[in-house]
């Protein structure tokens, strides 16, 4: 697969189920029972809750902040618009999904 050639909505989609996985791993680490069951997949959960956060951690502070808001927090409407203009926001908007993807997948994207 080469980054270049996916559709813009495809790299949403999989920088929705990236955030997904993250947000499922936090449920499991707060789930009551205080246990990890190695057949549930924890394991691979928790190591994608850890690589989501050191890629934010690293991006660029108007990606992190897209990423955080439109796919963690779902903010919806144009909340952008105190920060960014509009065609500002379009482009950190890219920015923030190629670079993401980038640093998820690495060269395989390439």
């Amino acid at each position: 697969m080469n980054i270049y050639t996916v559709s813009e909505y495809d790299k949403e989609k999989l920088v929705t189920n990236a955030i997904k996985m993250y947000k499922d791993s936090l449920l499991l680490l707060n789930d009551d029972s205080g246990r990890i069951n190695e057949n549930m997949g924890v394991y691979s959960c928790l190591s994608m809750k850890d690589k989501v956060e050191h890629i934010l951690e690293g991006l660029r502070l108007e990606y992190a902040y897209i990423i955080r808001r439109e796919y963690m927090e779902s903010s919806v409407g144009n909340y952008y618009q105190q920060y960014f203009s509009e065609e500002e926001y379009i482009m950190y908007k890219k920015g923030a999904i190629d670079s993401f993807l980038h640093c998820l997948y690495g060269d395989a994207l390439l």
